[in-house]
């Protein structure tokens, strides 16, 4: 698996780059808070409950492959994970990972204020562990409600404002969206 990982990232990072299209940044994997490749690169579950071991075989395997493929070129590698609203569970997901010396040189996170804390706890998990690991953190992934207002027959996954946070001082507005779209 590790070679098939490392074959086909770097296949695709050349790929990018003949057409003339190079990439600067890659993510390997996308919010791998619990594993890569998962069952083989699962982190929950191994004999002693976490298997780091393999799963970090797994993410270098890609890492190395980016490299090998971007040439003298280079490429950055970001490891993403979705907690982007606690940096308690960031701080102890990437102490754990860097044990495992797998090299990177950007933390992604996630950030879904319906699901997770208000803006200040992104803030404090974006600050604490920049400086704690020396590295930037770039939110890959974030969503706010434009309207609360059902648009289909399915039901909503947010409800009321409460449920947003910051909800009161950022409100779901087509106004707001209307405002955003024009930048």
């Amino acid at each position: 698996m590790q070679d098939t990982v490392r074959a086909y990232t770097r296949f695709l990072v050349a790929a990018f780059a003949a057409q003339g299209t190079p990439v600067d940044i890659i993510q390997i994997g996308n919010e791998i808070t619990y594993g890569f490749l998962v069952p083989v690169g699962a982190i929950y579950g191994g004999p002693t409950g976490l298997n780091w071991p393999d799963f970090t075989s797994l993410v270098n395997a890609g890492v190395v492959g980016a490299k090998q493929g971007a040439g003298t070129r280079g490429i950055q590698i970001m490891i993403h994970i979705h907690p982007g609203d606690s940096a308690s569970w960031t701080r102890w997901w990437f102490d754990n990972f860097v044990q495992y010396d797998v090299p990177f040189d950007i933390i992604g996170v996630s950030y879904y204020p319906f699901m997770a804390g208000g803006l200040s706890s992104l803030l404090y998990n974006v600050s604490s562990n920049s400086a704690r690991y020396t590295k930037p953190v770039l939110v890959a992934e974030v969503s706010y409600p434009w309207t609360l207002a059902d648009g289909d027959s399915k039901p909503n996954i947010i409800a009321p404002t409460p449920v947003l946070p910051d909800g009161a001082l950022y409100p779901p507005t087509l106004r707001a969206r209307r405002r955003s779209t024009r930048r």
